[in-house]
């Protein structure tokens, strides 16, 4: 055989042409590759996590609910503190010796001591007219609050805000007043407070959870198992379990 075909050239040592493809061509995907393997999650860390998840949210707003409504009652609550101190020292400078200064050191408790004792600032002053008015005592530390209008407020004296209630009786206005910050530290002591509690209660309810959900898929783990370990060619019946109505259908068709 001369390896020469009828009609044609010879083809048994003819070069064979090789296809050049361009370094930029992409080549094709087969699929397996582009595609990142995730385990699957269990169905007991799935259940968890919705479990979990919605927990979380559920007492998250109701947190973030108690924790404004706190807030409202606690500034209303100091609010109403600084009235009450601005009447009771409305009511023991009435009680004074006419001429006698408030903090005079020869009372025992002299208003200005009371009320520098609950941690608040106060100044008393003494009305000359409609809009005068002298400054006759005031606390140590406490800022000038002689620019307060009557009733409530929030000021910024020396770089600081500062609640203030101003009262007007009897010919004296009594100003108190207490620092913004101060009150901010109590509420996030109030939030710190509360805020362990229900993050350890969160916490030992996601354990329970772990357990509980354990129990309650044991029957399908046991299905899971026994399949694990049987052959494929084996057609005897599985072992007596425990299964609930859902995993009946397919103990019966494994079967």
């Amino acid at each position: 055989w001369s390896g020469v075909s009828p009609g044609g050239p010879d083809v048994v040592n003819a070069p064979r042409l090789k296809a050049e493809v361009p370094a930029d061509t992409p080549l094709p995907s087969t699929g397996r590759s582009a595609q990142v393997t995730r385990r699957p999650w269990s169905l007991r860390l799935r259940l968890l996590s919705i479990i979990g998840v919605s927990l979380l949210s559920v007492w998250s707003l109701v947190a973030v609910w108690m924790l404004i409504d706190v807030r409202n009652e606690l500034r209303s609550a100091l609010d109403d503190r600084l009235a009450a101190s601005a009447r009771m020292v409305a009511g023991l400078m009435l009680q004074l010796p006419a001429g006698a200064p408030p903090g005079s050191s020869s009372q025992s408790a002299s208003p200005l001591d009371v009320i520098a004792r609950d941690g608040l600032a106060c100044e008393v002053s003494l009305l000359r007219g409609e809009v005068m008015f002298q400054t006759v005592a005031r606390t140590t530390g406490s800022p000038s609050l002689a620019s307060a209008p009557t009733g409530y407020t929030t000021r910024s004296f020396g770089g600081k805000e500062w609640r203030t209630y101003v009262l007007e009786q009897g010919g004296i206005r009594i100003a108190t007043a207490d620092r913004i910050d101060v009150r901010e530290n109590l509420l996030r002591d109030i939030a710190l407070t509360a805020g362990i509690p229900f993050a350890l209660a969160l916490t030992g309810s996601l354990v329970l959870l772990w357990f509980g959900i354990g129990r309650g898929l044991r029957p399908l783990e046991q299905l899971r198992v026994a399949l694990a370990l049987r052959q494929p060619d084996d057609a005897s019946a599985l072992p007596a379990m425990s299964s609930p109505p859902e995993l009946r259908p397919l103990v019966e068709t494994v079967e």
